[in-house]
C-alpha cells in the first residue's frame, strides 16, 4: 500500500475510529482485500513488477488466499523456477508445470515451463490453484512427464541425426545423477517405461562416445550375471541393426519392464526375438556384409534352441547357410535343399545347402529345407545332361557317369536312374562318337555285329562288366531290334545288291547272313509295322537274300542261274526246286521253309514256264554222255508237270517243242531221252 502510496489504517481494536471513518465520508472505509488489491491497484498500474521478490510472493500469497482465480488473471505474479514471473492466464494457453522439487529436477533446461520452488503454504495454494483448472497452472501427467524430459534432452542435447541414438556428454545438467533420478521416478512411480525418450545410457566401444538410446530399437545386453553372446553373433547382430549394450545399471537393470518389453538377454531366445522383428533393409546388410566366420557361428548359436519364436521369415532369407559352392553361402529362399554327405564329384546344377554341423543342418530343415538323398542329386544331375547337353563339359560329364556306373550299388533300387542313364550320351562308341546306351547294341552277339557291319554301333570299351552295366542302362540285345532297325539294314544291303565281288558286297553279304540269322531268331519282328507296312511285305521287295549257290549235285553241263544282283528279292524266287528251275529262276538259299514262307508265301508255286524253260534247257544241252546225269532231272519235271494244269496258251506257245503221249507231256524230241 505504501508503494501504491494508499493510506492504510489499521482498524482492528479500534472499531470506533472505523465508525468515526464511516460517518466522516458516508460510507465504510474501503477494506484492504485481495478484491481491492487486484482489481483497483495491480491491474490499474504495473507497479508491483518491481516489488521485490519477497513481496511478490506475499503479495500472490494474499491474493491466492481469497480462492478467487479471476483476481490473478493478467498479474505477473506467478513464479517460475528460470526466477521470471510471468500473467496467470487460462487454461488455453500454455501449460505450466506444478510439481515437487524432485520432479522439477527431472526437467534441467525448461525452467521456463515449471512453477519455483516456493514456501510450503504457497506450494499448497498453487497446487490447489493447478487443480481447479482453471489457469494454466497443471500437475504434469505421466504423458506430461515424458514429454518434459524429452524437451529437456532436446533443448541441451539437440535432435538426433537417425533418430535412434544422440550424443550425450554425461555432465553438466545432465550427467549420470540426472539420469540416474530419471529412471528412479519411472520406477518409484510405477510409470510405464517411455520408448520413445532417449534415457538408455550406451557407450560405443567403436566410436569412444556416451550416447542416450531410445528404447524403441532393437536392444540386447552383450552381458549378464548368466549369458554372454559370442563375439561372431555380437558382429551379426550390429548388421542387422542391433544395438549392443553393456551391463545395464543397476537403477536400470531392476526396473521391471526393462527386459519385459524393451530390451533382450543375451540368450538365443533374446536374439531369436530381435531377428523377428528385422526389415527387409537390414537383412539386406547380414547378407551382404557379415563374414563368413561370423555367419557359421550364428547359425549354430540361434540353430541350438528348438523354438524360433516367430523368427522364420527372417531366418529364411538369411544368407548364413554354406553351399555345396565353397565360401559361398544361400538362404532357405534360394535354395530350399540339402545335400547328402556324399557328393558326385562334378559341380551341382543347382546349389544345394552343405551343412558343416549336425546344428546347422537341423536348423535348416527347422526351416522348411529338405534333405535330398543321393539319389534325388544324381537324377538332377543327369536331368540337367538330357536336357541341357550341348552347355555341359563333356569331361566332367564323363566324370559324372564313371562315378555312377562305379556306385551302381548305391543306385541300382533306383528305377528312374537307370531311365535318365540311359537317355544320356556319354558311352564312347568303336569309331569315336558319343552315344546313349539305349542307341548301341551288345558286341557280344555275332549276330548283331554281321547285321551291322557299323562300328558306330557298338561300344568302344567292350570289358564284359562294363557291358553288363551298360546292359543295365539299355544297350541293347537282338531281342530289342525294331522294324526300322531291320529296314535300315535290308536298304543298305538292298543299295550293294548290284556290285561286282568287292570288298562292298563282301561286307553286303555278312550283312545280309546277319539279317537272316537275326530274324529267324525274332521272326516276330516280320510282324512289325514299318512305314505303314509290315516288314515282311517290305523286304520281300528287297534284294537281301543271296541266292542259293549251284549245288555240287547239279549236273556239270547244264549252267546255274546266274543272277544279275548279288542278292535277290524274297518274292523273286522259290524255294526247293533247283532241278526244276535251277538254271532258270533264283531260289533260296538253305533256310527253313517255314520262315522262307513268311518272306515269300508262294515260295513252292513253281512257274510253269520257268519249268519248260529248264526242260528246254536239258534237251539243249542233251548229249548221250550225260543221259544218266539228266535222266533223274527229266523224270522229276514230267513228274512235276503231270502233276499241275498246264495252262492251254502256255502249250500253244511251245506245241513244236512238247507234246503230249498216253496223257503225258514229253519232249517232242529227242524221243529217245526217257527210254
Amino acid at each position: 500500500m505504501t508503494q501504491y502510496k494508499s493510506c492504510l489504517v489499521d482498524t482492528k481494536g479500534y472499531e470506533r475510529v472505523y465508525d468515526i471513518l464511516t460517518k466522516a465520508f458516508g460510507q465504510q472505509p474501503q477494506d484492504a482485500s485481495p478484491q481491492f488489491i487486484s482489481e483497483r491497484l495491480l491491474k490499474t498500474d504495473p507497479l508491483y513488477k518491481a516489488f521485490e521478490e519477497k513481496h511478490k510472493f506475499n503479495l500472490l500469497t494474499y491474493l491466492i488466499s481469497s480462492r478467487e482465480d479471476d483476481l490473478l488473471k493478467s498479474l505477473e505474479l506467478l513464479p517460475l523456477a528460470n526466477g521470471a514471473f510471468i500473467p496467470f492466464a487460462t487454461h488455453t494457453v500454455s501449460k505450466i508445470f506444478v510439481c515437487s522439487t524432485i520432479v522439477r529436477q527431472l526437467f534441467p533446461g525448461i525452467e521456463d515451463m515449471l512453477v519455483r520452488t516456493v514456501s510450503d503454504q504457497l506450494d499448497e495454494l498453487i497446487l490447489k490453484l493447478a487443480k481447479s483448472g482453471r489457469t494454466q497452472l497443471i500437475e504434469p501427467s505421466e504423458s506430461d512427464v515424458h514429454q518434459l524430459i524429452s524437451q529437456s534432452i532436446e533443448k541441451i542435447l539437440g535432435q538426433s541425426r537417425d533418430n535412434r541414438a544422440l550424443r550425450w556428454h554425461n555432465q553438466g545438467l545432465l550427467n549420470d545423477n540426472w539420469l540416474k533420478s530419471v529412471w528412479e521416478y519411472l520406477r518409484r512411480e510405477g510409470v510405464h517405461l517411455p520408448h520413445d525418450l532417449f534415457i538408455l545410457p550406451h557407450y560405443d566401444t567403436q566410436l569412444g562416445s556416451n550416447y542416450l538410446l531410445r528404447l524403441s530399437q532393437p536392444l540386447i545386453v552383450e552381458l549378464d550375471d548368466r549369458n554372454d553372446l559370442p563375439a561372431s553373433v555380437v558382429r551379426c547382430l550390429n548388421e542387422i541393426g542391433v544395438t549392443l549394450l553393456n551391463p545395464l545399471p543397476y537403477h536400470i537393470n531392476c526396473c521391471p519392464e526393462i527386459y519385459d518389453k524393451y530390451v533382450e538377454r543375451p540368450t538365443v531366445n533374446g536374439v531369436l526375438k530381435l531377428v523377428a522383428g528385422v526389415c527387409q533393409k537390414h537383412v539386406k546388410n547380414f547378407n551382404d556384409n557379415v563374414q563368413s566366420s561370423d555367419k557359421d557361428g550364428f547359425v549354430n548359436f540361434v540353430g541350438s534352441n528348438y523354438s524360433l519364436n516367430n523368427a522364420e521369415s527372417i531366418l529364411k532369407k538369411l544368407k548364413m547357410f554354406n553351399c555345396d559352392i565353397p565360401d559361398c553361402y544361400v538362404s532357405i529362399k534360394d535354395v530350399s535343399d540339402i545335400a547328402p554327405d556324399d557328393l558326385p564329384p562334378v559341380p551341382l546344377p543347382d546349389q544345394l545347402i552343405k551343412p558343416k554341423t549336425s546344428t546347422e543342418k537341423s536348423l535348416a530343415m527347422h526351416l522348411g529345407a529338405r534333405y535330398l538323398s543321393l539319389t534325388e542329386v544324381v537324377e538332377s544331375i543327369l536331368k540337367t545332361y538330357i536336357s541341357r547337353s550341348s552347355t555341359h563339359n563333356n569331361t566332367q560329364k564323363q566324370i559324372m557317369m564313371k562315378y555312377v556306373i562305379e556306385n551302381m550299388s548305391l543306385l541300382l533300387h533306383s528305377t528312374e536312374i537307370k531311365n535318365l542313364v540311359s537317355q544320356v550320351d556319354f558311352v564312347r562308341s568303336e569309331n569315336g562318337d558319343i552315344r546313349k546306351p539305349n542307341e548301341l547294341f551288345d558286341p557280344t552277339d555275332h549276330q548283331l555285329v554281321q547285321l551291322f557291319n557299323d562300328k558306330g554301333k557298338f561300344p568302344q570299351n567292350q570289358d564284359i562288366t562294363y557291358l553288363n552295366i551298360l546292359k543295365t542302362f539299355g544297350l541293347k540285345s537282338s531281342a530289342d531290334l525294331h522294324a526300322t532297325d531291320i529296314n535300315d539294314v535290308a536298304m543298305c544291303i538292298h543299295s550293294k545288291a548290284s556290285l561286282a565281288q568287292t570288298q562292298g558286297s563282301i561286307i553286303a553279304e555278312e550283312q545280309a547272313n546277319g539279317l537272316l540269322n537275326i530274324l529267324m531268331k525274332n521272326e516276330h519282328l516280320l510282324e512289325s509295322f514299318c512305314s505303314n507296312k509290315k516288314l515282311k511285305d517290305v523286304l520281300a521287295d528287297l534284294n537281301i537274300i543271296r541266292p542259293l549257290r549251284k549245288p555240287k549235285s547239279y549236273p556239270e553241263i547244264l549252267k546255274w542261274f546266274d543272277c544279275q544282283d548279288a542278292f535277290c528279292k524274297p518274292n523273286k524266287m522259290v524255294a526247293n526246286a533247283e532241278n526244276l528251275v535251277g538254271s532258270i529262276m533264283p531260289l533260296f538259299p538253305d533256310l527253313p521253309l517255314n520262315f522262307i514262307q513268311k518272306l515269300n508265301p508262294s515260295c513252292q508255286d513253281i512257274p510253269i514256264a520257268k519249268v519248260f524253260e529248264q526242260l528246254l534247257l536239258l534237251s539243249k544241252s542233251y548229249s548221250e554222255k550225260y543221259k544218266p546225269e539228266f535222266h533223274h532231272f527229266v523224270k522229276q519235271i514230267y513228274e512235276f508237270l503231270n502233276e499241275v494244269t498246264v495252262d492251254e496258251a502256255l502249250i500253244g506257245s511251245m506245241e513244236e517243242q512238247v507234246r503230249c503221249m498216253d496223257g503225258r507231256w514229253v519232249l517232242s524230241t529227242p524221243e529217245n531221252l526217257f527210254k
